[in-house]
């Protein structure tokens, strides 16, 4: 007996005869709503109102269909408490209070329209006014029982029973991040319950001198004002404190992670100087510069040193440069200065050369190359010896790689620097390295799992550019012996 009443606790509200006839309904509308406002703009202007009417029928559909999908996914849901005392009351009054937006918009409209009263216009239009102020206000509710249950407090981690190899080996640094992910949540929720209600008082006082002053009452700025003020209090409650927690994760977990892929170590890098790669053209026309992270030690015997930095330009939204600095120490001193700046057309490329008289343009024998490159150097021939054609094809292939762009280059003395774009699938600048909000659980695998996938992949990055190394190795070595007999014969 009691194990029949708790199945029945647990059983959800709609069992699977009542979900396939709940999508079924969704589905029909996703029909029935372009159809019908299809048919009502033909009858007031024909093929291209039908046209219209359809369009603005689906749009409408597509827009409201996802509170339904939601409320379709808590139906099916295993039933569960109440998450508060009055809860039950609280969505009673909600679907009251809808229902009475929905008849008077249909009342007011169909019958008081001074142009349409009485017309079946009027009395259509009241029904897809008050159908919209009746759709928006649930939504609006629903979002403020979604907050209020927010308020209650930060749920605890779940403890997993066979916890993966990451979250085994950070266990002990996990632990102290989820208690003060705990505590930081306690904070944010306490201003926020103050911080939140006044933002929203504060958008209402405006919204009620501008309809006051303007003597416009617009009853759909409303609820945008109250949400725009309640929102812009929740975000100044819980920016500083999260943010905060987001540097303390990065500080605590992200060098754990890289110790386990090698000798290597995750830190704070200092400011960049970007002398070098400015003076010589690599990078061009930026203003300011950010390093975020850095993972500096030893790749297979090789020092190096991993940076995550970005460039941008005054007035220009999108940034000069976005991805990894990665310099790396090169097993062979190189002579003079090689650089390989992205090919800036026939002016940029006359501009840069005019900039930098003390290097000289280098001619490559592939056309590949040249289209997407301009290489300036010092020395010719230690330049020629670098850029080989096993390391033209590395570098192209490089920049071939997806989640990558086309890399920049510098070698000077013994040292190799990269600069290498990273992208998003769309293509654009990506971020790596984000720590979790602090709403998610501190050991939460995902979370530690695309970290330790993001150094992977910066490591794997590394691995390529240690991989143009040995393309300087016996070339370099070749390029010394060939010019030693004519230096001593010019020394004599």
């Amino acid at each position: 007996m009691a194990d029949r009443l708790l199945q029945a606790n647990d059983a959800p509200r709609l069992g699977p005869r009542g979900a396939r006839r709940f999508t079924q309904a969704l589905l029909a509308s996703a029909v029935a709503v372009p159809a019908l406002s299809a048919l009502y703009g033909f009858r007031g202007q024909g093929g291209a109102g039908a046209a219209g009417g359809a369009v603005a029928g689906l749009v409408a559909w597509a827009i409201a269909v996802w509170p339904f999908i939601t409320l379709r996914a808590w139906l099916t849901a295993p039933r569960q408490p109440p998450l508060w005392r009055h809860e039950r009351l609280y969505w009673s009054v909600t679907a009251t209070i809808g229902a009475a937006i929905l008849v008077a918009g249909v009342i007011l409209i169909g019958v008081f329209d001074p142009v349409e009263a009485h017309s079946l216009d009027g009395w259509v239009h009241g029904l897809i006014l008050g159908a919209i102020a009746a759709w928006l206000f649930v939504v609006l509710a629903a979002r403020l029982h979604a907050w209020l249950m927010w308020l209650r407090g930060p749920q605890p981690a779940l403890r997993s029973d066979a916890p993966s190899r990451l979250q085994d080996a950070l266990s002990p640094i996990l632990t102290e991040l989820e208690a003060v992910r705990q505590d930081a949540g306690r904070h944010i929720r306490r201003r926020a319950a103050g911080l939140a209600p006044a933002g929203a008082l504060l958008g209402l006082t405006g919204w009620a001198v501008y309809a006051v002053h303007d003597a416009d009452f617009n009853l759909l700025l409303l609820p945008v004002a109250v949400v725009a003020g309640g929102l812009t209090g929740h975000l100044i409650a819980a920016s500083r404190l999260a943010a905060e927690y987001g540097r303390l994760y990065k500080a605590r977990v992200l060098p754990a992670l890289a110790g386990l892929l090698g000798d290597l170590t995750f830190q704070r890098p200092p400011p960049p100087d970007l002398a070098r790669l400015r003076r010589f053209h690599v990078f061009r026309h930026f203003d300011t510069a950010r390093a975020d992270d850095a993972i500096v030690g030893v790749r297979r015997g090789l020092k190096i040193s991993i940076v995550q930095l970005v460039l941008k330009r005054t007035l220009r939204l999108k940034p000069v440069f976005h991805g990894l600095l990665i310099e790396l120490e090169l097993h062979n001193r190189l002579t003079g200065v090689t650089a390989l700046s992205a090919d800036a057309g026939a002016l940029g490329n006359l501009r840069d050369a005019l900039a930098t008289p003390h290097l000289e343009r280098v001619g490559l024998e592939s056309a590949e190359f040249e289209r997407e490159y301009e290489v300036y150097a010092t020395d010719q021939v230690m330049a020629r010896a670098l850029v080989t054609p096993d390391f033209m094809e590395r570098l192209l292939a490089l920049g071939r790689r997806p989640g990558l762009g086309r890399p920049l280059a510098l070698a000077q003395d013994n040292l190799l620097v990269l600069a290498l774009p990273v992208l998003d699938k769309e293509g654009h600048p990506e971020n790596l390295f984000q720590p979790p909000n602090y709403e998610a659980p501190a050991a939460a695998d995902e979370v530690l799992g695309r970290l330790y996938r993001d150094i992977e992949a910066v490591l794997g990055a590394a691995d390529a550019v240690i991989a143009l190394d040995s393309a300087t190795g016996a070339q370099g070595l070749a390029a010394k012996a060939s010019t030693t007999p004519f230096r001593r014969h010019r020394n004599r």
